[in-house]
């Protein structure tokens, strides 16, 4: 076995324990502190490649209530991020690309709240050649993501001119 292989192994059983650790106080919790724990949740369950449980958690995280209009934006985006690696990860496509779009589709009373959005999803496409769902996306973020618009430009300029984008922030999924 070569290093690569062995060290995803390692990360994979790594994130079963963390899930495992997770899902024990997820359990324990008081309904207000579960509902911070769902996003470690579904890290957790992807990470260690257990995408049932992803998809029950990005559920869960959807039909959340409580947070506001900020916290509304972050489950929802959250949430179809999560339910789009899930659809890709699974070889559905189509799905994927439905949760995609749908995770930057936020009512105009949660617009502008939103913070960079994840990529994991973005990265995943792009590395099936999908540059004009890739615009498309950095289109619908503008909506969303005000303060970003600047950035949005600069990995559009880079997508179009065959560049790789370097997302500035770590990606959760």
């Amino acid at each position: 076995m070569d290093n690569a292989v062995a060290g995803s192994d390692e990360k994979q059983a790594i994130a079963v324990d963390a899930l495992e650790f997770f899902e024990r106080s997820y359990q324990l919790s008081t309904e207000r502190g579960r509902s911070g724990m769902l996003t470690s949740l579904c890290r957790a369950s992807i990470h260690g490649r257990r995408y049932d449980k992803a998809r029950q958690y990005a559920r869960r995280r959807l039909s959340h209530e409580g947070g506001g209009r900020f916290g509304y934006a972050a489950r929802h985006f959250h949430g179809h991020a999560v339910l789009g690696v899930v659809a890709f990860e699974s070889g559905e496509l189509e799905q994927a690309e439905k949760h995609l779009m749908l995770s930057v589709k936020l009512p105009e009373s949660a617009r502008k709240l939103m913070h960079e959005p994840d990529m994991s999803l973005v990265l995943r496409f792009l590395s099936k050649g999908e540059k004009g769902l890739v615009r498309e996306f950095f289109e619908a973020c503008k909506l969303v993501w005000k303060d970003g618009e600047a950035q949005l430009r600069k990995w559009q300029e880079q997508l179009d001119q065959g560049e790789a984008i370097v997302f500035d922030h770590p990606q959760m999924y």
